[in-house]
């Protein structure tokens, strides 16, 4: 009897994981083909994902990439490479194919592992992908899937988010875990013994980059965030107090975090709608605002579409949750 209980639960965990993997393909694919659509479409080439393959370029021509990466033109050729050593290493595997090609693989490669974790208990979260900051961080090669996933996957993934390290320090932030720090620290220590030197140019590119790049504390209105400290115990109250602290780039897809506060569809879905109202809202009443990229205009609507209701969520609820290490996996 207990024999057969074990197959019927060994079938049924089979029969699960087929399931999550046919979803997180199927968003994986998905996301490669729209995101390889916009990339072609408005020409950006591998869009953000471009700064780690000229980086991965460098360093297989056995360059220093924080010295061979400079602006030489409009995005994405205008900044300097300004991650972490181990954001070129993850590159290289991506220089055989077309830019285009390359950064919607990226992008979709992260839906996938964000699809994975989400299909596993929060199959809830998944009105995320029709949200603005989902979107447009696909027109752009961008980072969030791949950190959203960091939040919600084990210490080796949460190790991993900090390639992107604002993103990567809220995904810590809302699962915290020794062993993904020591993964982190395990990581940087190899890297260090592969290019000493690099934390030091890394920081100097930091300084160099024409990237405005500020924390939504300092937006209209940005100072009441603050009262997510009074949830800091709540995985959701840290991550919004990280997201008001973490300087991040005012365009809307670095939002994307925010989707660690909702805790149910209704949540998830209202955040979704939000955001259409935010960005549509900004389109319309903000002339030109395409080529007017305003930070203070961007971060108000997006402060009070997107920011206070997620603030509004988490004070709601009560001071509970858990301490570092308690997630570990």
């Amino acid at each position: 009897m207990v024999g057969i209980e074990r197959s019927m639960l060994l079938g049924s965990t089979i029969e699960k994981r087929r399931s999550r993997l046919l979803i997180a393909a199927l968003t994986g694919v998905l996301a490669t083909g729209i995101s390889y659509r916009f990339l072609v479409m408005f020409g950006y080439g591998a869009g953000d994902f471009t700064w780690p393959l000229r980086a991965a370029q460098a360093i297989m021509a056995g360059q220093n990439p924080y010295q061979a990466v400079t602006p030489t033109g409009p995005y994405p050729f205008h900044d300097y490479f300004t991650y972490p050593l181990p954001v070129a290493l993850l590159a290289v595997p991506f220089l055989p194919l077309a830019a285009e090609m390359a950064g919607a693989l990226f992008f979709g490669l992260s839906s996938a592992l964000l699809a994975w974790q989400l299909s596993r208990d929060a199959l809830w979260r998944f009105p995320l992908f029709l949200s603005t900051p989902y979107l447009l961080a696909a027109t752009l090669a961008q980072w969030g899937p791949f950190a959203l996933a960091a939040a919600l996957g084990g210490p080796l993934l949460g190790a991993a988010g900090f390639l992107k390290p604002p993103l990567g320090a809220i995904a810590f932030a809302y699962h915290p875990s020794r062993r993904a720090l020591a993964y982190a620290v395990i990581g940087a220590l190899v890297s260090l013994v592969l290019w000493p030197g690099w934390p030091l140019d890394w920081w100097a590119t930091l300084h160099q980059s024409t990237e405005p790049h500020n924390p939504a504390l300092l937006a209209p209105a940005g100072f009441v965030l603050l009262l997510a400290a009074l949830r800091w115990r709540k995985p959701e109250g840290r991550a919004l107090l990280l997201a008001a602290l973490m300087p991040r780039h005012p365009y809307w897809y670095d939002a994307l975090m925010l989707w660690l506060i909702p805790t149910n569809f209704r949540q998830s879905a209202a955040l979704t709608a939000l955001s259409w109202v935010g960005f549509l809202g900004w389109r319309m009443f903000t002339p030109r605002a395409w080529q007017d990229t305003r930070d203070d205009l961007l971060w108000a609507w997006q402060i009070a579409t997107l920011y206070l209701p997620a603030l509004v969520l988490i004070l709601r609820g009560t001071n509970d949750g858990g301490r570092m290490g308690e997630h570990d996996r």
